[in-house]
């Protein structure tokens, strides 16, 4: 047998096994995608918080999954972000909230949403949101909107969505803490153009709020200006309008669907005294096991005021910060903590706040940016088993000769 019949054989050869390995390997990586649960697929698809620098996107899920978001200023996306809840590890949940910052005014924006291990579009083609520009328009003075939701059985209730829509006002959002408290900073809202900060007064302005819990069931209120802080606990499955602080709601129909402000009717009520942010810690949570030596402590308290932080450690760290205008504050230490039972007490005036937690003793990491590969997208590996196969058959060719 001469040497171009054993090349023709070998080649042949090489290429029945490489063809039918390239088909399952590409049936492999898109099956990958395939047997996504459609218990994963992002529902209730929300935009809010938008500013000149940020947005955020808030979703749920039938079941607990990882949720992300991957973003760019076109549709070859290129960064990453997590869910605000998460810290130095990643947590499954069946609501979903994800701020995206540091952005350019008056910048469109492509993004799709993580769910579990799969990037979800909005059929074939990346959502859009346009940050707002950058104004001259001074925003009113800080008024933060907050309160309590609780569960359709009467208890605390964490990580549900919640929106608010002030009268005039592009919609906002936030999330429930473990305690079930929630605050929305209310001179954040634009006009619908994004080209200015809405104008209210705080007594009587209108506003909507709706809270999210995925499958724990969703509410609906109405309050207003002179009665949002706090405004008085939200109870998953009713539909509330509330009159002044200390007077019983009017317990409205059970809600179905989406959030929609035409949809609300709201009594007259009378003027409200408002009252402080309540100062709390809302980050670490209560025995939570954190694995960073220098985690990210957070909270709010009384806007503007300086707020005193004790980490009782090995060695016991003190620090002061000042909470934002929106009441809200965070701190990390620069020294670690020793792995173990921790705690961390926060005073301000003459309130305070504690809260234990646990140090796992991992190294601390810093995040970067980084792509997502795309559903479906398999012509790369196609691409690297034929040249594989090509380089294989052209080794044996170069030996025989």
């Amino acid at each position: 047998m001469n040497k171009r019949k054993v090349i023709t054989i070998l080649s042949t050869v090489l290429l029945l096994v490489a063809l039918p390995v390239s088909v399952f390997l590409v049936g492999k990586q898109q099956n990958l995608f395939l047997k996504a649960s459609p218990e994963e697929v992002p529902k209730e698809i929300k935009i809010a918080n938008i500013s000149d620098n940020s947005f955020s996107v808030s979703w749920i899920t039938g079941k607990s999954v990882i949720g992300f978001l991957v973003y760019g200023k076109s549709e070859g996306l290129g960064f990453t972000a997590s869910d605000d809840r998460d810290t130095a590890s990643k947590v499954s949940r069946t609501t979903h909230h994800i701020t995206v910052k540091n952005l350019e005014p008056g910048t469109r924006y492509f993004f799709k949403m993580g769910s579990g291990g799969s990037a979800y579009d909005n059929s074939g083609t990346s959502y859009v949101v346009t940050t707002a520009p950058t104004t001259n328009d001074p925003p009113p003075l800080a008024d933060p909107a907050y309160g309590k939701v609780l569960g359709a059985t009467g208890g605390s209730l964490a990580d549900a969505l919640v929106y608010l829509t002030l009268e005039g006002g592009t919609p906002l959002s936030t999330y429930t803490r473990e305690a079930g408290n929630w605050l929305i900073t209310l001179n954040n809202a634009r006009t619908a153009d994004l080209s200015r900060f809405i104008k209210y007064s705080g007594t009587g302005v209108r506003m909507s709020i709706y809270v999210q819990a995925a499958d724990k069931g969703i509410a609906q209120a109405s309050a207003d200006t002179q009665n949002d802080s706090p405004v008085p606990n939200i109870k998953i499955g009713q539909n509330l309008a509330f009159a002044a602080v200390g007077v019983t709601p009017t317990v409205l129909p059970t809600p179905t669907g989406s959030l929609k402000a035409s949809e609300f009717s709201l009594q007259e009520v009378e003027p409200a005294t408002k009252s402080a942010v309540a100062l709390e810690v809302l980050a670490p949570n209560k025995d939570e096991k954190l694995p960073s030596t220098r985690p990210t402590f957070s909270g709010t308290g009384k806007p503007g005021e300086v707020i005193t932080i004790t980490i009782h450690s090995a060695q016991v760290i003190t620090a002061q910060v000042t909470a934002g205008s929106d009441g809200q504050w965070s701190y990390t230490p620069n020294q670690d903590l020793s792995p173990g039972q921790h705690s961390v007490t926060i005073a301000q005036g003459g309130s305070s706040d504690s809260q234990q937690f646990v140090v796992l003793g991992a190294k601390t990491t810093t995040a970067s940016a980084s792509s997502l590969p795309v559903s479906g997208a398999v012509s790369n590996l196609l691409y690297f088993v034929l040249v594989g196969v090509f380089l294989l058959v052209g080794g044996i060719v170069f030996a025989l000769v």
